[in-house]
C-alpha cells in the first residue's frame, strides 16, 4: 500500500527500440492486406479516447484490437469522470463479480473538486471482472497535463497522459494486452462540437490474432452535432509495425476524412506509404472506395481497384 502513494507507481513503462525502416513494397497482391491492417489500425487509434470518455464516440468501422485497450473505462475508478471517488491513500475495493482493483491517487483540490495539472489516478487490477464480459488485470495511470472550465458544466478542456502496463482484456474470444502511453486531450468549450484528439510515442497492443505498435501517431477526431446529423471530421499519421504486414508503413490523411458519425467515411483520403511505393483510400461515399497503388514511387497511380469499406474492414 505504501507503494501505490508514490507520485512514481504506475509510471510510464520504458519505451522500446524504435521500429525498423519499411523493407517491403505495396503492390496490387498485397494491397488489401496492407490498406485494411494500416486503416483499423489508425482508425482503431480513435477510440483510444474511450480511456477518458465514452461520449467521445467513433468512426464507424468494424474495431480493431486497439480499441479493447479503451474498453477498460467501464471498470471503477478509470477516468477523470470519477475523480469525487478517488480514495487517498490507496484502497483494494472487491469488483462486482469477482477479483479487486486497488485506487490510488493525487488531487491538488480534492474539496471543490477540481482537475490541475500533475493531480494523477492509478488503477492496479487482479482478475477483476465487472459483470461485462471482461476480466481485466494490469496497470492504468492517468496524468493530467492540463485543465480549464468546468467539468461539472461540461464546459472544459482536458489533457491527460495515460500508461498501460501490461493492462490485459481477457474475453471468451480474446485476450488482449497493451502496453505504452497515449495522450488524450478533450476539447468540450465549443457549443455542439466535441474534439478529442490522441497522440503517443508508442503503444503495443497484443492478442490472440497478432500484434500491432503504434509509435508517432496522433488522431485528431472532431464531432460537430450543430446539424440535423452529428457529422465527423478525422486527421490522422503515425508509423505501424503489425504482424498482419511484412513490414513497418507509414500513413497519414493529406485530405481530412468526413462524414456522418454513424457512417464510414464519405471525403478524404488516406495515404500509406512503404517502400519506394505508396497506397492511397479515397471515400467515394460512405459505401465504396477507390485505392490507388504506386508501387515504384514515381508519384503515378499503377494500379486502381475499387471496393467497399465493409470488404476493406472485414
Amino acid at each position: 500500500m505504501a507503494a501505490c502513494s508514490d507520485s512514481d507507481y504506475g509510471a510510464a513503462p520504458p519505451a522500446p527500440p524504435p521500429p525498423p525502416p519499411s523493407n517491403f513494397a505495396i503492390t496490387s497482391g498485397n494491397a488489401m492486406t496492407v490498406a485494411s491492417a494500416t486503416w483499423s489500425a489508425a482508425n482503431g487509434s480513435a477510440d483510444l479516447a474511450d480511456l477518458f470518455d465514452k461520449s467521445a464516440g467513433s468512426v464507424a468501422s468494424n474495431p480493431g484490437n486497439l480499441n479493447k485497450a479503451g474498453d477498460i473505462a467501464t471498470a471503477p475508478g478509470v477516468g477523470a469522470g470519477n475523480v469525487q471517488g478517488i480514495p487517498i491513500p490507496a484502497t483494494t475495493v472487491d469488483c462486482q463479480v469477482i477479483g479487486t482493483v486497488t485506487i490510488s491517487g493525487s488531487i491538488a483540490d480534492p474539496i471543490t473538486p477540481t482537475l490541475t495539472a500533475d493531480d494523477y489516478f492509478v488503477s492496479d487490477f487482479s482478475n477483476c471482472d465487472e459483470g461485462a464480459g471482461e476480466i481485466l488485470n494490469g496497470l492504468l495511470r492517468m496524468t493530467v497535463d492540463a485543465f480549464s472550465g468546468d467539468q461539472a458544466s461540461g464546459v472544459y478542456s482536458l489533457t491527460a497522459t495515460f500508461d498501460l502496463t501490461d493492462l490485459q482484456v481477457n474475453t471468451d474470444l480474446d485476450v488482449v494486452t497493451s502496453t505504452g502511453s497515449v495522450t488524450v486531450a478533450f476539447d468540450y468549450t465549443v457549443l455542439n462540437v466535441v474534439t478529442a484528439s490522441i497522440s503517443g510515442v508508442w503503444l503495443t497492443v497484443d492478442s490472440n490474432t497478432g500484434s500491432t505498435t503504434l509509435s508517432e501517431f496522433q488522431t485528431v477526431y472532431t464531432i460537430d452535432s450543430s446539424g440535423q446529423l452529428p457529422t465527423f471530421t478525422l486527421n490522422t499519421s503515425g508509423m505501424l509495425d503489425s504482424s498482419a504486414l511484412p513490414g513497418t508503413v507509414t500513413y497519414s490523411t493529406p485530405v481530412d476524412l468526413q462524414g456522418f458519425e454513424a457512417d464510414f467515411p464519405s471525403s478524404g483520403e488516406f495515404l500509406i506509404t512503404a517502400l519506394d511505393s505508396s497506397l492511397r483510400i479515397i471515400a467515394l461515399d460512405s459505401v465504396n472506395v477507390r485505392i490507388e497503388i504506386d508501387s515504384n514511387g514515381d508519384g503515378v497511380v499503377d494500379e486502381t481497384m475499387d471496393t467497399t469499406w465493409a470488404l476493406l474492414t472485414s
